[in-house]
């Protein structure tokens, strides 16, 4: 991602790949789908949900369960996107 950042002046400046790591770091850290993936988890029929664990029952494609799943597979896709694009 961090190849995408890159302009002229950061490029020419001997500070710019820092300035550009650390850019390339706060859009990650402010990521909705990443913060929801490392927030969720779910093992069998337990959600964990930061430090709370709570039961879930299967889900049939509706609800927020289908939803993690929707986030995650959209993060896939971003992450493809940055890694080839």
């Amino acid at each position: 991602m961090s190849e995408r950042l890159w302009t002229a002046s950061l490029r020419s400046a001997p500070w710019g790949a820092a300035v550009t790591h650390m850019m390339a770091a706060a859009l990650a850290a402010v990521d909705p789908a990443q913060a929801t993936i490392a927030t969720l988890r779910r093992e069998g029929e337990w959600l964990l949900v930061g430090e709370r664990l709570t039961t879930c029952e299967r889900s049939t494609g509706s609800g927020w369960l289908a939803r993690v799943r929707q986030v995650r597979q959209w993060r896939r896709r971003q992450h493809r996107y940055w890694e080839i694009g």
